[in-house]
């Protein structure tokens, strides 16, 4: 936090960039194509250094492609992948499904 304030929209695209790195298995640069066709937009993704790519469509709204390309990235990940970041420690011992 460069200047002391949280910045919610930061936080959420390094959220959409570290699982597009996972479900891609490409930690490089990414490139972002993006065409409208009527109400459509279409997405690609494309990781530069494996030239791995994601493609998605969804309406009009942020809402409707953030769904179709979290979507993507999950049915990318294999149970093995799945295990593997089970293992892995989070920073610290948080409750991450506590109730409330």
């Amino acid at each position: 936090m460069e200047n002391g304030a949280f910045e919610i929209a930061k936080l959420w695209e390094s959220v959409a960039l570290n699982l597009l790195q996972l479900c891609m298995r490409d930690f490089g640069d990414k490139d972002f194509g993006v065409l409208c066709l009527g109400d459509d937009v279409h997405l690609k993704v494309t990781g530069l250094s494996t030239d791995t790519e994601i493609n998605v469509v969804g309406g009009g709204e942020y809402n409707d492609l953030g769904k179709q390309l979290v979507l993507a990235c999950l049915q990318k990940l294999s149970a093995g992948d799945l295990v593997e970041l089970h293992l892995k420690e989070l920073n610290n011992e948080a409750d991450v499904l506590k109730q409330a």
